[in-house]
């Protein structure tokens, strides 16, 4: 609710981890839409925070099975999805690269 919410006000960068291994019908635009949304809805400047957006579970046959199409999706849209797996590894240090990059950017950087 709004008391987490509050609490991602005092982070720099927001970092969306994306399930796409359900068998419902929602893709992961919609789902990172309805992250953004509510967001926006929270606070103007909360959504214009840098964003990195990932796809968790790449390890299970169901999301191997449907990651293409969303990464897809991501691409058109001009947004970089990293796949990764929190169980097996894969793809984490490129998750954690893109963080990284999003914190040193020049805006992001604080003058002593």
């Amino acid at each position: 609710g709004t008391r987490f919410l509050r609490h991602v006000e005092r982070t720099t960068v927001l970092l969306h981890i994306l399930d796409i291994s359900r068998d419902d019908e929602t893709t992961a635009w919609q789902d990172f839409e309805a992250i953004n949304h509510e967001l926006a809805q929270f606070s103007a400047e909360l959504i214009k925070k840098p964003q990195v957006v990932a796809i968790n579970k790449i390890d299970l046959p169901a999301t191997q099975a449907r990651i293409q199409k969303d990464v897809d999706i991501f691409k058109k849209k001009g947004i970089d999805v990293l796949p990764f797996s929190a169980v097996t590894g894969e793809g984490t240090p490129a998750v954690l690269r893109a963080i990284i990059k999003k914190l040193h950017t020049p805006e992001m950087m604080i003058e002593p």
